[in-house]
């Protein structure tokens, strides 16, 4: 019995010695390639960790991925069966001077499987007699390849330019060098399975089960969080609370908006968002309409609003942004209301203590001026629950809900250096939240909306 154990524990640490070794091997190949000179930004997907992360939520669950929704995923892979060589890292790259442009290549494995793929979904398929290599396109001309017999360069253009030339030059690795010794070699080892790096900034995503993370870290000098920073003590049960304590340089040779330089001009480094509930109210909503002697009648209609409870609060030249909205004719200081062709959906108050303003959709709000210390200058809270069922927008419910709560943090780490972590959980926290994010994305897509702003305004 004992050598049997032996002789068993022995294959399955060779299966594991194999099934890592494998991986391994993979990770070096991916990361064995070329990348033009000239690239500015790169995203990094990894493949192998996505798969291996789905694959034990499937285990785990998998209930979760059975029935039709199953029978639809495979049917999909076989339709996208390319003839492509899909590697360990997939690295999609922009180029300088071509803004707005991914491009990326690859190996073909299967040519009659590719040329298929090809005929299928491309038009404008032209050989060049010289190179030797093909061109084709999308229909939509998004998507633009150039190939060989052996590789694939693909350019991703929303804009639909012309990247033939481009593409050719990618192809036969024209001022290109190894991805190791270039500006972004550190993405090769990183285990996340996205990453994004462009210049100073790097950004990563990972999808669990029930849970998505996304990480930011990068370089400013415009953006100055407090070295100490202090936050009003929110609602805790807030359907959404946001607080910001930091400063903004902006750069004089940019070209700033002048709504933004008056911003900034009031603005003193604190600002922050709640959300606590929604009531519900009566308006009358005034329409017009013509009788048989086409005269104008005014046509009134008494309907139930749901009023959100909503505060906004700023440290700021309160003198200054009074001032403004009184010589801007925005607001009326005897009832403190906005107007409402400034801000049409709600009736919004506004009112000022000293070096603070705030607005908001309760009149005569009281003031709260305590704060408390924080390590974070950036905090935002959603409660999605009952941020969609406060908003009244049944619509997005439906496509949304599946959405739990989503929190996120800013913090200053160095020098200029600033850090964002966030978290955003679902409902179902057995689905790999990838899985779940595609889901929603095609309820989205599929779902009309429409808004009549015209019936959400109250007569003043």
């Amino acid at each position: 019995m004992k050598k049997v154990l032996i002789i068993l524990l022995a294959i399955i640490t060779l299966l594991a010695v194999a099934y890592f070794g494998f991986f391994k091997y993979r990770q070096i190949q991916a990361n064995n390639f070329l990348i033009p000179s000239n690239a500015e930004s790169v995203v990094k997907i990894n493949v192998d960790e996505l798969y291996k992360t789905i694959a034990i939520s499937y285990l785990k669950h998998p209930k979760q991925y059975a029935g039709s929704e199953k029978k639809d995923l495979k049917k999909r892979i076989e339709d996208l069966h390319m003839g492509l060589e899909i590697p360990a890292n997939f690295y999609l790259y922009s180029l300088k001077g071509n803004q707005g442009n991914y491009f990326t290549k690859l190996k073909i494995n299967d040519n009659i499987a590719f040329s298929r793929f090809i005929t299928r979904y491309f038009k404008q398929i032209k050989k060049d007699s010289k190179t030797k290599n093909t061109f084709a396109q999308l229909p939509d001309s998004t998507l633009s390849i150039v190939f060989s017999s052996t590789e694939v360069a693909i350019g991703y253009h929303p804009a639909k330019s012309n990247l033939r030339s481009v593409l050719t030059a990618i192809l036969a690795n024209q001022n290109a060098i190894k991805f190791k010794d270039s500006q972004f070699g550190a993405l090769s080892s990183l285990p996340d399975h996205i990453a994004f790096k462009c210049q100073e900034s790097l950004a990563t995503f990972n999808f669990y089960d029930g849970k998505l993370k996304f990480n930011s870290e990068f370089t400013s000098d415009q953006i100055l969080p407090f070295e100490k920073p202090q936050h009003r003590k929110l609602n805790p049960n807030s359907s959404l609370s946001m607080w910001l304590n930091a400063d903004f340089k902006i750069d004089k040779r940019s070209a700033v908006s002048s709504a933004k330089q008056r911003f900034l001009s009031f603005y003193k480094g604190y600002m922050d968002i709640e959300w606590l509930k929604t009531t519900n109210k009566k308006d009358t909503v005034v329409s017009f309409e013509f009788n048989d002697d086409f005269e104008r009648i005014e046509k009134k209609q008494v309907i139930d609003r749901k009023i959100p409870q909503l505060y906004i609060n700023m440290d700021a030249d309160a003198r200054a942004v009074t001032k403004y909205l009184v010589d801007s004719n925005l607001v009326d200081l005897s009832t403190g209301r906005i107007s409402a062709a400034a801000i049409p959906l709600y009736q919004i108050y506004f009112n000022s203590n000293g070096d603070q303003v705030q607005f908001n959709t309760v009149n005569k709000a009281a003031f709260n001026i305590k704060k408390v210390p924080a390590e974070d200058f950036f905090h935002l809270h959603i409660d999605f629950e009952k941020l969609l069922k406060d908003a009244s927008l049944p619509i997005l419910t439906d496509k949304l809900l599946a959405l739990k709560k989503l929190e996120s943090k800013g913090r200053k780490i160095g020098t200029n250096q600033i850090k964002f972590e966030t978290v955003v959980e679902f409902q179902n926290v057995e689905a790999n939240s990838l899985i779940q994010l595609i889901k929603m994305y095609q309820k989205l897509k599929s779902t009309p909306i429409q808004i009549n702003f015209g019936s959400l305004i109250p007569k003043h």
